[in-house]
């Protein structure tokens, strides 16, 4: 059966493949480059999620002859597309970093890794009704764009490794007030600094209303500092209160309170 013109021309003249190759950087280059401009990011998201994937995908595994129609093809893109946004996105959880780089390195990574392989497989497949390739497909652009593949697959292998290092939300300060593990009424006292720096800070307690311990406590990030409260019960119990400071904040950071 004699191939149809379209197909004839997508396949000696795969600009759309380039197109989508552009589209690609492009994307990558705003996330990761332009400043905060939310509609900017939000239109390189979209294509990214719905499109780019999903249609380089398509073109990869299915170089030939399209007898589909347009809106069988649309369906195909958009679940190649969101089928492949879900697995990375798996991937990117098991591996703890769901942040916008993480994102834009795997979405555009696999995007750019299928165009590539369409466009070999169109540069094969040309060779069977055409006696040599066109200037578009000819070898040596055909490695440059597998380089450029190449190159932003390490790149977005560095993005990720270094996103999925970084610690992710707002720091914070832990304070607790927690009976003794030992025979005694006793009450531990702890700060952890989850502030991912260097923090000083000011500790007051309290027991029935009167001054119990008031010391400055300095913490590296991730450290921790604990005390041991010599605290004798009283009947009714009374309250044991412990508040905590940030030093150069004159509010209250932190406040925890028990009877005992």
């Amino acid at each position: 059966m004699a191939e149809s013109s379209s197909a004839v021309y997508s396949e000696r003249r795969p600009y759309n493949l380039w197109i989508v190759l552009a589209l690609i950087l492009i994307c990558v280059t705003s996330n990761a480059v332009v400043p905060e401009i939310e509609p900017i990011h939000a239109a390189a998201g979209l294509l990214m999620v719905l499109f780019l994937p999903g249609y380089a995908l398509d073109a990869a595994l299915l170089t030939g002859k399209f007898d589909r129609r347009p809106l069988e093809r649309a369906a195909v893109v958009l679940s190649c597309s969101i089928s492949y946004t879900i697995l990375g996105g798996l991937l990117l959880n098991w591996l703890g970093g769901l942040d916008r780089s993480s994102w834009t390195a795997i979405l555009g990574t696999g995007s750019a890794v299928f165009t590539v392989v369409a466009l070999r497989r169109r540069r094969d497949g040309a060779r069977s009704f055409q006696p040599r390739l066109p200037a578009a497909l000819r070898p040596g652009r055909i490695v440059l764009a597998e380089l450029a593949c190449l190159s932003l697959l390490t790149a977005a292998g560095v993005v990720t490794a270094i996103s999925v290092e970084q610690p992710h939300g707002p720091g914070f300060t832990e304070l607790s007030l927690t009976p003794s593990r030992s025979e005694s009424r006793d009450i531990v006292i702890a700060v952890t600094n989850r502030e991912r720096q260097s923090q000083n800070y000011r500790l007051s307690t309290t027991y029935g209303g009167q001054p119990l311990l008031s010391v400055r406590v300095q913490l590296a990030s991730g450290a921790s500092w604990t005390r041991t409260l010599p605290v004798l019960p009283r009947t009714p119990p009374a309250s044991l209160e412990a508040e905590l400071y940030k030093s150069g904040v004159r509010a209250v950071y932190r406040w925890v309170r028990i009877a005992h």
